[in-house]
């Protein structure tokens, strides 16, 4: 699936652009998407990867639209992790030239926030900043709170980053609140280890293991439950527990 893909990115020109997608292959692409958004939940990045880029060898035969630019943009970390970072920069490139051309406030958003996730794993604080800020304000208006909050933690982590511990915290702990509200445990998850990290970097061992015991009964996710033993196991060590 990878090497069509690759493929039909060397051959953009004639894969790209063409006719629109049947009523019946929108369905088939969506669905396929909606599996790769299954995946993500459940924290399988390789699955995520896989299934988007079946739904993408599908669909990318037809004009730019939402189910496309969604894709390609999920497709950008998947690739960054083989690691292929020019295969990645492709894909980074072709998502954000198909949210251009769609009226669709949620695919454009849910663009930008895949993109700005790869954006902060190779340190581009600038156009992470910007493009997650972007994806905020756009799920502000149309309602969506849970992608609101994925961009707070997204943001967050940026601000961690950048040594930031102010608005860190505050994203951090904003995000957390407004999970717990709705009853949503991975999101106040990611939120609290990413308060966590924090903490333990601000030097105060003993309120992260507070947090972490906290994050630890909303853990759904099989990432998330090694970042938090491993956060916990580090947080003991510093507090003389181990």
């Amino acid at each position: 699936q990878w090497l069509l893909s690759i493929r039909n990115l060397r051959l953009a020109r004639r894969f790209i652009g063409g006719r629109r997608l049947t009523e019946t292959e929108r369905h088939v692409a969506e669905s396929v998407l909606r599996l790769a958004h299954i995946a993500y939940f459940m924290g399988d990045n390789g699955q995520v990867a896989y299934t988007a880029v079946r739904s993408l060898n599908f669909a990318e035969r037809a004009e730019f639209s939402r189910e496309v630019a969604v894709i390609y943009a999920a497709l950008v970390s998947g690739a960054a992790q083989v690691p292929l970072h020019w295969l990645a920069r492709r894909f980074q490139e072709l998502a954000l030239r198909a949210a251009q051309t769609i009226d669709d406030p949620a695919a454009v958003s849910q663009v930008n926030l895949f993109v700005s996730l790869y954006d902060l794993g190779i340190g581009d604080w600038r156009n992470c900043l910007e493009r997650v800020e972007h994806a905020e304000r756009l799920s502000r208006t149309i309602g969506d709170v849970r992608r609101t909050e994925d961009c707070m933690v997204i943001a967050a982590s940026l601000h961690f980053y950048v040594g930031d511990f102010d608005a860190c915290g505050r994203l951090s702990i904003a995000a957390a609140k407004s999970a717990r509200q709705r009853g949503d445990r991975q999101t106040a998850s990611w939120a609290l280890i990413g308060l966590a990290r924090m903490q333990l970097a601000q030097g105060i061992p003993g309120t992260a293991l507070e947090t972490l015991g906290e994050a630890s009964t909303l853990v759904v996710d099989r990432i998330s439950r090694i970042n938090t033993f491993g956060l916990h196991a580090l947080a003991s060590v510093r507090r003389g527990d181990l």
